[in-house]
């Protein structure tokens, strides 16, 4: 006999004291089937495919922005690397003080004048000076940083998949399982990325090129032109960043999250 106040559950007949009881009982012990939604629209599968994209190198590391003139060189920009970064994103930081700009770019070193306390202050938060762009020591410090952290923050992002599991499944709250829901996709497009395995010698190859291609963006437009017409289309992931890095442009904020959510 069902006592009076309790609810039932229709299916194994567990008895629970309230309604909101029995709910969560139902969503653990008896879960509504995970049907996989079909795609027909061509901005759904434009969606799904941006959702699955995976960051390159390049598309990881912030340019600087452009001028009122188009031009990048506006500012003491400078990289530097953040020692608990487990993605390319995470790790390299651009701050817009600190740079020790070259004469031709700072003629009257208006700019670099506080580099060194700019420098200084980085430092104090644990950051590591880079330069105004990437270079070979830059690099490497880069590339052994992340394989430093892979690990814990791959454990790191289980666990925090596991906490949205654990919500999804006794909140009683609808606005909390539906955010948790989203979390955790993101959390797993995360995990995703950062589980993809190290290369370190491709990579170090890859940021080299990369940090080439920063240092010749910096030439005045004329001489860029002539050098990337001497450059041909010989090596197009060298003629990307080069494009990158003359204007300014950074990877869509859309995607950037997969590297970036913490």
């Amino acid at each position: 006999m069902t006592n009076v106040g309790t609810e039932t559950c229709d299916v194994c007949g567990f008895i629970a004291k309230n309604y909101t009881g029995l709910s969560a009982h139902r969503r653990g012990a008896h879960p509504e089937p995970v049907v996989e939604p079909v795609i027909r629209s061509e901005r759904g599968q434009r969606r799904r495919n941006r959702d699955m994209q995976m960051l390159t190198p390049l598309e990881q590391i912030r340019g600087r922005p452009t001028g009122d003139s188009g031009s990048s060189f506006n500012g003491a920009w400078a990289y530097y690397i953040n020692p608990s970064g487990a993605t390319i994103r995470d790790a390299l930081i651009l701050y817009p003080n600190g740079a020790q700009l070259p004469r031709n770019e700072d003629t009257k070193g208006k700019f670099s004048e506080n580099a060194a306390y700019y420098q200084q202050r980085q430092a104090r938060k644990g950051l590591t000076y880079v330069g105004p762009t990437l270079n070979e020591q830059g690099v490497r410090l880069l590339v052994e940083t992340l394989e430093a952290n892979k690990q814990d923050e791959i454990l790191d992002l289980q666990e925090q998949i596991q906490e949205c599991d654990y919500d999804i499944q006794n909140s009683d709250r609808p606005e909390v399982r539906d955010n948790q829901k989203k979390r955790r996709a993101q959390l797993q497009r995360r995990l995703k990325h950062v589980e993809m395995p190290i290369n370190a010698d491709e990579l170090i190859s890859e940021l080299n090129s990369i940090a080439r291609a920063q240092r010749m963006s910096r030439v005045s437009p004329e001489t860029l032109t002539v050098m990337r017409e001497m450059l041909g289309e010989q090596d197009a992931k060298f003629q990307a960043a080069l494009a990158k890095f003359a204007t300014g442009n950074t990877a869509s904020e859309e995607v950037v999250g997969v590297a970036s959510i913490g």
